[in-house]
């Protein structure tokens, strides 16, 4: 019996210790797997965060040059646009400057007899022809010395594409309103009777599309100095026009319907403009 437990009792304790064996060596072999896999998973993560970081500068560096670059781009694109834009206004303002110069040249080299014919009122015009003051005048008056005074104003149609349809327009009228009283003044020299300028239907006609209706009711009155208030009141409005131009601001809806009655005007009367050579020549051609 009592080698029978003994037996019994080696039996036991052999099988416990193998027991206790099996499991000390799974768990310390699981621990070593799981060490393992954790130690192999940390070094795979750490590789791929380093490619991540990796990736990510070049793709920061990336963006960075294509940044660079596309401000080179902006900053040579804007330098251009305002060095065009430079030259361009440079451009225009010498046009400017070159047209108030042909505007001031007409008033100033316009036949003596279209500025002294200022002093008579509508009423007294008839006297061109017998008052001794305008006589000597008339004699300085022809078709070569009405072309010879406006010359010089065909040149000046260079410069139509940088001031603008409006402001050229109105430059226009000034040049052919002047000149048209020279004419007038001519013809009635042959026919012994000298229209009044304001009695004209040319030009009426192209007044009118020059200034308002209360504008010319300043100045078709039975007074002299007629033709120096619409040169005045044409001169603020070129000047205005230029002002608008110098200052970048763009044409008005207005003024550029107001550019296109009076070439409007114009094109209309070129018949009557077209009937006698001089005219033709003292106006010029739009």
């Amino acid at each position: 019996m009592s080698n029978e437990f003994t037996v019994a009792l080696s039996v036991l304790l052999s099988g416990g210790l193998t027991s206790i064996l099996v499991f000390v060596a799974r768990t310390w072999i699981g621990a070593q797997l799981k060490g393992s896999i954790e130690h192999e998973y940390a070094q795979k993560l750490e590789s791929f965060k380093a490619s991540l970081k990796s990736e990510h500068d070049v793709a920061i560096e990336r963006l960075r040059t294509d940044a660079a670059q596309q401000n080179a781009v902006q900053s040579l694109a804007r330098s251009a646009f305002h060095e065009g834009h430079r030259a361009s206004q440079q451009r225009r303002l010498e046009a400017i400057e070159r047209l108030w110069a042909a505007t001031m040249q007409i008033r100033r080299e316009a036949p003596l007899i279209v500025i002294q014919q200022d002093l008579l009122a509508p009423n007294e015009y008839d006297q061109i022809l017998t008052n001794k003051m305008f006589l000597p005048l008339l004699t300085e008056l022809s078709n070569e010395s009405l072309t010879k005074a406006f010359a010089d104003q065909a040149k000046i149609e260079c410069e139509r594409p940088f001031v603008g349809e409006h402001l050229w327009w109105l430059y226009f009228a000034y040049r052919a309103i002047t000149g048209r009283i020279g004419y007038l003044i001519r013809e009635g020299m042959d026919s012994a009777r000298i229209t009044h300028w304001s009695d004209d239907k040319w030009y009426r006609q192209l007044a009118e599309q020059v200034a308002t209706e209360e504008e010319l009711g300043k100045i078709y009155v039975p007074e002299p100095g007629g033709l120096s208030k619409i040169q005045g009141l044409m001169e603020k409005k070129i000047l205005i026009a230029m002002n608008g131009i110098i200052s970048g601001e763009a044409a008005s809806e207005t003024g550029l319907k107001q550019a296109a009655k009076i070439a409007d005007a114009a094109e209309k009367l070129r018949p009557d403009m077209l009937s006698t050579p001089p005219v033709t020549q003292i106006v010029g051609r739009p």
